[in-house]
């Protein structure tokens, strides 16, 4: 299995998703620093990439994002924020940090999230 020949196909998505989303939140530091999210669509769209590197930087730093019930899925966070209000969204970025970062340290792994 250490070959990545025999690795079933779900697992290199799973690797190759992984490194996308690192590479996201590589790429784009200024807009994950932002931290300043809107319930407009094209806001939220930049907040669904955001929560996703999140869980991915988390990940990198030792956490099992499929254990801590992560969802690696930026649609699904883009669809939550245009529910939100306003005021709601204006905290989003700080709840989603410690909800990723609580649900990492149930299971032991202590991750620092500055984005």
């Amino acid at each position: 299995m250490g070959d990545g020949k025999n690795v079933p196909r779900a697992g290199r998505g799973v690797r190759m998703t992984l490194a996308t989303g690192l590479a996201l939140a590589t790429l784009l530091p200024g807009a994950a620093r932002a931290q300043s999210f809107g319930n407009d669509e094209q806001s939220c769209v930049s907040y669904g990439y955001w929560a996703v590197s999140v869980i991915y930087l988390a990940a990198s730093q030792g956490c099992d994002w499929r254990r801590a019930n992560e969802l690696i899925d930026p649609m699904r966070h883009t669809k939550w924020c245009m529910g939100q209000s306003a005021q709601s969204m204006s905290r989003a970025p700080q709840v989603h940090r410690n909800g990723v970062t609580a649900r990492c340290a149930k299971q032991g792994a202590s991750v620092k999230i500055n984005i």
